[in-house]
């Protein structure tokens, strides 16, 4: 089942998935060969609270071997995301572990597992509000 033609017709060669447009959602940007780029924004917007973590070596640069864990206060895990080095082919995504569609004022735990060691903190949806936050490993150590 087809959801979505973009009619875009190029010599696809990569992809990078991103919040281009720092609404909470993740928008596509297609590169391609001999033919102009295409940025597809997700119109949408976040209806829910998203968190973004982006992990810190203890050196300040990003922790490209971190898994972010996202669990609720009582430990039942909600996601886990890894981080890499690349995606691929002329491909990049977003520097950072996006968890989006969280419950309202919910207090979730955050752990952060990278070569350094690991890091936890606990971080709350405060409102209902959509809101895009961002988590930095120092806010962890």
């Amino acid at each position: 089942r087809v959801l979505f033609r973009s009619g875009d017709m190029g010599n696809g060669r990569g992809t990078s998935w991103a919040d281009f447009d720092g609404d909470g959602d993740l928008d596509l940007f297609v590169t391609n060969n001999g033919q102009a780029n295409k940025l597809y924004q997700n119109p949408l917007g976040a209806a829910s609270p998203t968190l973004l973590v982006k992990p810190l070596t203890a050196a300040g640069a990003p922790s490209i071997f971190a898994a972010v864990k996202l669990a609720t206060a009582d430990g039942t895990l909600v996601a886990l995301r890894t981080l890499d080095g690349g995606s691929g082919f002329c491909s990049q995504n977003e520097y950072g572990a996006h968890f989006a569609g969280l419950a309202p004022n919910t207090v979730y735990t955050v752990t952060v597992h990278d070569p350094s060691g690991s890091f936890s903190t606990t971080w709350s949806t405060a409102s209902a509000a959509a809101q895009v936050h961002a988590l930095a490993l120092s806010d962890l150590a």
